[in-house]
């Protein structure tokens, strides 16, 4: 063996040995002394593939994007067919919501790789974040031509159909999400499962554990249906919901969520309803108000004007404005990353600019009290102290002339009230909400606004201001 080749096997095996020793530092958690010890490998070989993307994936997971992309774009250059790079490099696109990128990163590595059904698989579903929908749902297909018993494909199908408005196919394949891995089976009842037919006099219990609080509140007009069919409605309700849903008239026995079930024929989960129902974007069922407020029973009405502890004054010649800018998902993970659907609370007191307007807050949960920031403000008050279950939320909005709220259950109770309401969306908005389009067939008295590009809360706002000032 000449000089030259010992030399480089004795460099090839002082470059395992550190990377082997930066693996043992990483699964350690000892990420500063990873990192020390590839910058020292990359001082001495540039081009050392695995340091690079090594340090590619620990600045990818502490969202250094920046420094990823240039990690592996660094790693493309010296080997173009690395289809593991293309991969990872439009995920990170795809967390900065730059779907275009990410869609073009796709295509060159679809290009090397024709038959990858993961590539494909992932520009897919960046056509739908970027709502190219019709694109999303070819490439869906071809997948499924394939891999027909996929159940990811299929759920993302689904969702890519409901908001291209294809409700019939896309109600229809929504049901595969009981075979999806975090749906909890055990949690379905042990009794037959509603096929759509007439109910004569049979007991049904609609099965919602699968829901948020907004998705009760849309879908619960489909007890009108049940009840017409002949049904007697059996429906658990969280906590929060009771009171005001106790005054649906389709409802025969409402329970708390908790309570023992009364016996019953069949159950049917409530997000099946609109595919048995066969709704169609021109056949949602439930003319709205479908849901009242609640009959007074002493404490449910709350009167904005004799609410002195929050209120210091209460003109009526402002126009009032309920406002919530946090969800409930961002309340369930326990952050402080603020959920990809929710805003920054100074963006609706900056609408205080507006001279004729008063804001009230309907934000509740642990972020209610960010507007503790703002108590200087005049004409914004907190109205939170009062609310302590949906029932109250819907005597407070009843005394304003007009809501504006992210995509919350707030927003879906005016609708459901019939009563105004703006709802301010991110770009990669829900299936629920359709796609170019400011009005919602689900509920006519609410009127859409959506980010012009992603993560853009200014542009929206903007939006907003113009439209208040017409108003």
């Amino acid at each position: 063996m000449n000089t030259s080749t010992q030399k480089n096997n004795y460099n090839i095996s002082l470059i395992e040995r550190e990377l082997n020793q930066a693996l043992c530092e990483y699964k350690l958690g000892n990420i500063s002394n990873v990192k020390l010890i590839l910058n020292s490998i990359l001082q001495k070989y540039p081009d050392s593939t695995e340091a690079l993307k090594l340090l590619a994936m620990i600045s990818h997971t502490q969202n250094n994007f920046e420094l990823a992309v240039i990690y592996y774009e660094k790693i493309m250059q010296q080997n173009p067919n690395d289809i593991d790079c293309y991969h990872k490099l439009s995920l990170i696109y795809q967390q900065q919501g730059n779907f275009k990128q990410a869609i073009k990163i796709l295509k060159n590595a679809i290009s090397l790789v024709p038959n990858s059904i993961q590539l494909s698989n992932q520009l897919a579903y960046n056509f739908a974040k970027q709502g190219q929908l019709t694109d999303a749902i070819n490439l869906y297909s071809k997948i499924l031509e394939v891999i027909p018993d996929n159940i990811t494909v299929l759920w993302n199908r689904a969702l890519a159909l409901i908001k291209n408005g294809d409700f019939t196919k896309g109600f229809a394949e929504f049901e595969c999400r009981q075979s999806l891995p975090n749906f909890e089976k055990s949690y379905l009842p042990d009794y037959p499962m509603w096929d759509g037919s007439d109910l004569n006099g049979k007991t049904i219990l609609v099965y919602h554990a699968e829901d948020a609080l907004g998705d009760i509140i849309q879908y619960i007009r489909y007890t009108d249906i049940l009840a017409k069919k002949g049904g007697k409605v059996i429906f658990a309700a969280p906590k929060p919901l009771l009171r005001l849903l106790n005054y649906i008239s389709s409802i025969q026995d409402l329970i708390p969520l908790e309570a023992e079930i009364p016996a019953f024929d069949l159950y049917v989960p409530l997000l099946s309803l609109p595919h048995l129902c066969q709704t169609n974007i021109d056949t949602i069922p439930g003319k709205t108000p479908y849901i009242s407020l609640p009959k007074s029973n002493g404490s449910t009405t709350i009167n904005l004007q004799k609410s002195s502890s929050t209120l210091h004054t209460f003109s009526q010649n402002l126009l009032k404005i309920g406002i919530v800018w946090s969800s409930g998902h961002r309340e369930r993970n326990d952050t402080d990353i603020p959920y990809y659907r929710d805003c920054d609370l100074s963006l609706f007191v900056d609408l205080l600019s507006i001279p004729n307007i008063s804001l009230y807050s309907l934000q509740v949960g642990k972020w209610a009290r960010e507007i503790d920031r703002y108590k200087h403000h005049h004409r914004l008050y907190d109205l939170t102290p009062q609310i302590q279950d949906f029932a109250d939320t819907a005597a407070l909005i009843t005394q304003l002339d007009l809501v504006i709220s992210v995509d919350t259950a707030i927003a879906h109770l005016c609708g459901a009230m019939g009563l105004s309401v703006w709802t301010i969306l991110a770009y990669d908005a829900d299936c629920r909400w359709l796609i170019d389009r400011d009005d919602s067939p689900w509920y006519p008295s609410m009127r859409l606004f959506r980010q012009p590009k992603y993560g853009d809360w200014q542009g929206i706002f903007e939006q907003v201001k113009i439209a208040l000032k017409d108003l």
